[in-house]
């Protein structure tokens, strides 16, 4: 072998190593060629963060089929080339889901929980007959009667509505007319009437203000304290002392509370009081008169609504304000997620994810999903976080809150009068045809 020949030999050996030795550092990071495009680009994936059981999965251009389990719900599909890539999955007698998900270069694009409900009806063995409407909360039901009688199992109880329920569900606030009452359900047939014990506390502290109840709650943690506004004041009635403290003496516009304060807007603001020794009250934001407060059930986070539409999300620790829409209508947290949903008079649905990464005053992530229903008035957050339920116009249906689209809409059952979800224990209660029952979703 000739010098020549043994430099070329060499000069070809050490290009070829080169050569290997780039490819492998490109193809350890991810890179790869495209036959469909010609072109060189890094991979991606797609993870499914939940695949129903006895569903089936597959994944276009990806050849992936996959069957989910008890032992195994989730699934990543990795190394995929930029582009989209459309998803079913399919479960024999249940409405299908389909989803056209963008992957992009080294990210992987994850999708939330996916619900599957069955194709048809499956309301059997009412829990209630004869019933006009109710209220639950984790698992406790009153029913109201078509006399407008209302029922906690087979006790009457006073009141021809609920009001509200305490945290704990063993107690509800009703109202009859001008009268409202605490209802103790472990002994549902005895009741205190809060307005006369209102009226009369209000006498015997010399308090000017004779005006009517206008709105009543319970406080966030108890069972006998209830928040009592009028069109004069806002008031803390200890029920078990007949007992009252002002919160405020002059007219209020709304208020909100957490476990440790209860805010209300004033004139000049929006305020603080606190209970302890001694109450405090202290201005926190001078911002617009709202309608409504509303906080999240860490405490943390509150909204402000007015009748015009502005819409304004505060932090309470850092008294940070920020105004999210000028059209809002509806409002809602998603308990224990950094999510709020609204509605707004443009028939948008936004969905606002905010925490550790997303600063409120800073960019954090917001989806919009336009709806083709004219009216959102019924809608409560899964438990899950990822869906939502609505009623329009006597039809429930489960929304997917998210932005890849198309947007799974199922529907839950027709002719509905009216539902409640409990997300404690994952139950959808629905009212239909005077009969009350209840399903898992």
């Amino acid at each position: 072998m000739t010098l020549r020949t043994r430099n070329l030999l060499f000069y070809a050996v050490t290009t070829l190593f080169f050569a290997m030795a780039v490819s492998a550092i490109f193809y350890s990071n991810g890179w790869r060629f495209d036959l469909e495009t010609f072109s060189i680009n890094k991979l991606g994936g797609i993870y499914f963060e939940d695949i129903p059981d006895g569903a089936t999965l597959t994944v276009e251009k990806a050849d992936v089929e996959f069957n989910p389990s008890f032992l195994r719900s989730s699934l990543l599909v990795p190394n995929l080339f930029p582009k989209k890539y459309i998803a079913r999955i399919n479960r024999p007698d249940y409405q299908p889901w389909t989803k056209e998900i963008p992957v992009l270069p080294s990210l992987v694009t994850e999708i939330q929980p996916v619900i599957l409900l069955p194709e048809k009806s499956v309301l059997e063995n009412p829990l209630s007959q004869n019933v006009s409407d109710f209220w639950e909360k984790s698992g406790q039901v009153i029913t109201a009667s078509k006399s407008g009688e209302l029922f906690y199992g087979n006790s009457r109880i006073s009141g021809s509505s609920v009001i509200a329920w305490s945290d704990d569900a063993d107690a509800v606030l009703t109202e009859s007319g001008t009268n409202n009452y605490l209802v103790r359900l472990d002994n549902p047939k005895s009741a205190l009437n809060l307005s006369l014990m209102f009226s009369n506390a209000r006498r015997a502290a010399a308090i000017k203000d004779r005006a009517p109840i206008r709105q009543i709650s319970f406080r966030t943690g108890e069972s006998d304290s209830v928040i009592i506004r009028t069109e004069d004041g806002l008031y803390l009635l200890d029920a078990a002392r007949s007992t009252l403290n002002v919160i405020s003496p002059e007219p209020i516009h709304a208020y909100g509370q957490n476990e440790s304060e209860i805010l209300f807007a004033g004139k000049t603001g929006v305020f603080s009081h606190s209970s302890g020794i001694t109450s405090t009250i202290t201005p926190i934001l001078p911002i617009i008169q709202p309608s409504e407060i509303r906080f999240n059930d860490s405490g943390t986070y509150f909204t402000m609504q007015n009748a015009s539409g502005d819409l304004i999300l505060a932090d309470r620790n850092k008294l940070e304000a920020k105004i999210l829409a000028k059209n809002a209508r509806t409002a809602f947290f998603a308990a224990g997620h950094l999510k709020l949903a609204f509605t707004t008079f443009n028939n948008e649905l936004v969905i606002y994810t905010f925490g550790k990464k997303y600063q409120i005053l800073d960019n954090p992530k917001t989806e919009i999903l336009r709806l083709s229903i004219a009216d959102q008035e019924s809608l409560t957050w899964h438990a899950d976080a990822a869906h939502i339920f609505m009623q329009y116009p006597d039809s429930a249906y489960l929304l997917e809150a998210d932005e890849i689209p198309p947007i799974n809409l199922q529907t839950i059952d027709t002719g509905v009068d009216k539902f409640q979800y409990d997300a404690e224990n994952e139950k959808l209660y629905l009212l239909k045809k005077s009969a009350l029952y209840r399903i898992s979703i």
